[in-house]
Order: C-alpha cells, then sequence, then structure tokens
C-alpha cells in the first residue's frame, strides 16, 4: 500500500521520511524547469520552485512542490501549493517535528491508484485520493477532498464524525476525517461545516427568498456568497451583495422600503408586517439602517436557525 502525505505527516510515516532522505544526494539543477532532482538506487526525489544558484554552488530560494518517483518514473508522492524555504528544507529534512512546521499552510496533496493515506494538518488544503480505498484526514483549516465522478456517482454515509464515499457499483470506500467539504467533477460541493460560513450564507438565502435553493443559478450564487465569506467578507456585506444580486432583481423586481420589510415577515412568520411593525422598520431604514443589515437579522432569528438547522443536517449544497 503506497503512502501518501504531506510533508507535516512525515513523524507519522516512515515512508515519507524515506523519500525525503534523498536530500542528502548530490542535486541536479534545472534552471530553465526551476527543478532540483536528487536521485539514489533508480529514484528521485524531485523540488520544484523558485530557485537560483550561488557563487559557492550551493542553491537558494523557495520550494513549492516535491514529488518522488520510482525507477519507472511513476509518482510515489506528490505534494504541491506550499511555500517552504529551501535552505530551511534541506537543513532540517531529517528532523521530523522541524518538518511538520515548515510545511504547515494550504497544501494540495495526490494520492495514488493504491490505498492511500493522506493527511492535511494545518491550513486549508485540496485532497485529491484518487483510485484505491484511501484514508483522508484533513486536519485543521478548511478542507476539501475531490472526488472524481458526480454526486449520484456516489454512495455517501456519515457515521462516527467520519463520512464514508464510495462509488457505485465499486469495492472502493473512501473514508474522510476532519474534511468540511466535498468537490464533486462537476463543480457541485457537499459542504458539511453547516455551522459556519455555509449555514449562515445558507440561513441569508433562505430568509431573503422564502424557500430552499433548487436551481444551477441558485446554487451558484450560494457558491459565490460562501466563497466570498470564506474569503473575509461579513455576513452583512454578504446579504448586502445578495439584495443587490440578480437573483433578487429576477425574483422580486424593484422593491420599496415597505414592501422589502413586507417580503422578510412574509418569508420568516407566514404574513406581512402589521400596520405598526411596518412602520417602525421603514423608519429604521429610511433612518440609515441597511437592508442587509436586517436581512441578516431575521435570518438569526431562532425560529429560522431552527428551520435552517433541520434542512442542512445532511450538509448544504452548492456550486462553484
Amino acid at each position: 500500500m503506497a503512502v501518501w502525505s504531506s510533508a507535516e505527516a512525515v513523524a507519522q510515516n516512515n515512508d515519507a521520511m524515506f523519500a525525503l532522505n534523498y536530500l542528502a544526494a548530490t542535486p541536479v539543477f534545472d534552471a530553465e524547469a526551476q527543478t532540483l532532482s536528487f536521485s539514489a538506487l533508480g529514484q528521485q526525489l524531485v523540488l520544484g520552485g523558485d530557485f537560483s544558484q550561488a557563487a559557492d554552488r550551493s542553491y537558494q530560494g523557495q520550494v513549492s512542490s516535491i514529488g518522488f518517483f520510482d525507477g519507472t518514473g511513476t509518482p510515489v508522492y506528490s505534494l504541491t501549493e506550499f511555500q517552504a524555504n529551501l535552505t530551511d528544507l534541506l537543513a532540517n529534512y531529517a528532523d521530523p517535528q522541524a518538518m511538520q512546521g515548515l510545511f504547515s499552510g494550504n497544501d494540495t496533496l495526490y494520492g495514488s491508484a493504491e490505498n492511500d493515506w493522506l493527511y492535511g494538518y494545518a491550513g486549508s488544503d485540496v485532497l485529491v485520493g484518487g483510485a484505491g480505498s484511501d484514508f483522508i484526514d484533513g486536519g485543521t483549516g478548511t478542507d476539501y477532498v475531490w472526488l472524481s465522478g458526480v454526486s449520484s456517482d456516489y454512495n455517501l454515509l456519515a457515521f462516527n464524525g467520519m463520512l464514508q464515499a464510495s462509488p457505485v457499483n465499486s469495492p472502493d470506500v473512501d473514508t474522510l476525517v476532519n474534511v468540511e467539504r466535498i468537490l464533486f467533477s462537476n463543480n457541485a460541493v457537499l459542504a458539511m461545516d453547516t455551522d459556519a460560513n455555509p449555514g449562515a450564507v445558507f440561513g441569508l438565502y433562505y430568509t431573503a427568498l422564502g424557500r430552499t435553493l433548487t436551481s444551477l443559478e441558485e446554487l451558484q450564487a450560494l457558491g459565490a456568497s460562501v466563497l466570498a465569506a470564506d474569503r473575509g467578507a461579513s455576513l452583512n456585506q454578504v446579504a448586502g451583495d445578495l439584495l443587490a444580486g440578480d437573483l433578487m432583481t429576477t425574483t422580486y423586481g424593484e422593491l420599496s422600503d415597505s414592501a422589502y420589510v413586507d417580503l422578510l415577515y412574509q418569508n420568516v412568520l407566514g404574513q406581512p408586517a402589521s400596520t405598526a411593525d411596518n412602520a417602525y422598520w421603514v423608519d429604521q431604514l429610511e433612518a440609515g439602517m441597511v437592508r442587509g443589515d436586517l436581512l441578516l437579522g431575521a435570518a438569526q432569528l431562532d425560529l429560522v436557525q431552527a428551520e435552517v438547522a433541520e434542512l442542512t443536517g445532511s450538509g448544504v449544497w452548492f456550486f462553484v
């Protein structure tokens, strides 16, 4: 069984430590490809990044990828989309604790056609198990697992804090731990971190529309809003962008403040606001309160939160 891992996990994977020991060999520098290759016993460890050679023929720069290849050129390990200082890597590759510190961050890890173990550890990672029955631990951060088919190609089973993904008519079973989101080949995402941005943003859409989302356009809009929140947009900003976007304009047209208040009351309570309530909130809006804040407040009502929790119990679906 092949073991694939980020270098953060070298302390737990002897095979990964063995691969990094190839850094003791004399490197071959390809200036055009910006790679350093270390070969021994017919196998090869290749570092990719941005390198230069000093006058004393030592190498400096930043490492952004590691590939370990067997004697046939077949990749055995693959680690991409991270940053490590080459000097630190060459000085500390035999020290597991130092290596874990060097390789924390947002990584992309690829498995093989065998049964693999992938560890994301710190950072928001993308993990691709490939064929075989894989064990994938995302670690901390918001981690994605990419599956090669559409959602209907898989049986999903949640238990004991884990999720098993098994292709239909296949004996392979991937076990996912500490994985927040599954990305399918058609760009559909199943977000299981419903207590974070996906659940909160879904609540905004549910309150604004008064229903769950059904169309591709709606699910794409939801995905864009979730990703905006992931990048640091506040829920107030997300709510404002939702109200100003094409989805709301197409659905409701231009709404007066009074009509907007009635819409939220209808969506949350099933009836328009009373004359007094409508007048109160219109006064608030005319005094400077923005509509997005009113939407967020409605979405955070206990009544709405309870409905959202029930609707998102098995995750939040959106498209990216």
